[in-house]
Formats: structure tokens, sequence, C-alpha cells
């Protein structure tokens, strides 16, 4: 065996095996959220007796489009027993070969008021691997979904009422202005504006006069 050959092989030898690093387990990220759980619930008990709500399940939104209620399950385990879990669709659905377009939101349902109450803790979590933080609430209202779909309604209302007023952003005629004035909630802002002695009026952020010669 000639000595090239020869230091190849103890070269080999000698080469060191690494394992690739996969990252923390799943069992490693539940035990995780468990102990940041009881953290934040000593500090709960610490500031004052434990409360409960008013009905045994809570909402969760900002989903990951993956997470199963599998996952959901177990989570949610950390503040409970969970007698059900249910992922939903803003079409009203459970069905995932019928989604539509939409949000996904899971209902909790505990055994326990007051567990309920202690699972709001876990708002801000990630379950699993996620990247997304679930948002937990008490009311399907604050779910954050929900309320950026009413923020999205109330600007789309303001935009098109803004819109409609600035075509009469100017003197008013006689005629225009009972157009204007058939409305209650129209007469009563301008009515108050009027109490103030303006001469101006604004509706919607577009000030205009009022005439009706």
């Amino acid at each position: 065996m000639d000595t090239q050959t020869q230091e190849r092989k103890e070269h080999k030898g000698k080469q060191r095996v690494v394992e690739p690093d996969t990252g923390p387990t799943p069992a490693d990220l539940l035990k995780a959220v468990g102990v940041s759980f009881q953290k934040k619930l000593a500090k709960a008990r610490a500031a004052g007796p434990a409360q409960r709500l008013a009905e045994p399940w809570v909402a969760v939104g900002h989903l990951d489009p993956e997470t199963t209620e599998t996952e959901l399950r177990a989570h949610f385990t950390h503040a409970g027993a969970v007698r059900s879990v249910t992922i939903r669709y803003s079409s009203g659905t459970v069905d995932e070969r019928v989604r539509t377009e939409g949000y996904r939101y899971a209902m909790i349902v505990f055994r326990d008021c007051g567990v309920a109450h202690d699972a709001l803790l876990l708002s801000g979590s990630r379950v699993g691997a996620s990247t997304y933080r679930i948002a937990v609430v008490s009311t399907l209202a604050d779910l954050p979904e929900i309320r950026a779909l009413a923020k999205a309604a109330v600007t789309a209302s303001r935009n098109s009422a803004a819109a409609s007023a600035s075509t009469d952003a100017k003197p008013l005629t006689a005629e225009k202005t009972k157009l204007w004035l058939h409305r209650p909630d129209i007469r009563n802002q301008l009515a108050l504006q009027a109490e103030k002695g303006k001469r101006v009026y604004e509706l919607h952020g577009v000030e205009f006069t009022l005439e009706t010669e």
C-alpha cells in the first residue's frame, strides 16, 4: 500500500459524523408554551383571585392555515380540560373541502368557565412550529379578522359618504337642500352646527355653505 492511500484511509477514519440540526421537536415547543403559560398564570393569580367567563369557551383568531384541531387541543390543554375544538371558516362551514376565501378561526370549548378565562393568557403564543401568534378572545366580535372587516366597512362607508358630499361642496340651492334635509342624521348634524353659530357646515370632512334661496 502506497503512502498516499494510507493517508487517505487514516483521514477518512478520523472524519467526524455531524448530525443535522433539526431544531426543537414538537414536544419541546409544546413544553415551552406550557412553561410560559404557567408563569403568566402565576402572575395573574398573584394580582387577584381567579376569574371566570360567562361561557366555557374562547375563540381563536389569526390561525396558521396549516394549524390542525389536534394541535390546538394539545396547545389549549395547558389551560385545562378541553371538551371540543372546532375550526370554522368565515363562510360558516367547518368542512375544509368547501372552504371559500375569507378567514378561519377556532372555537375551543372547555369543561369549566374558569379554565376558559385562564386560556385567554395563551393569546400571543404560537401553536407548534407556526410563526403565527394566535389571538384568544372571549367574544367573536373581538376576533382580529372580524374587527378588520368592521374597520374596512366603516372606512368604505365614510369614503362613499365623502364622495357623495364632495359633489355638493358648494352653496346648495333650495332644491338640493331639500334632498339633504330629508335624512334625519344629516338634519341633526346640521342643527348641532347651527346652534354653534357656524355659517360653513361640514359633513364627512367636506365643507359647504347652505343656501335656501
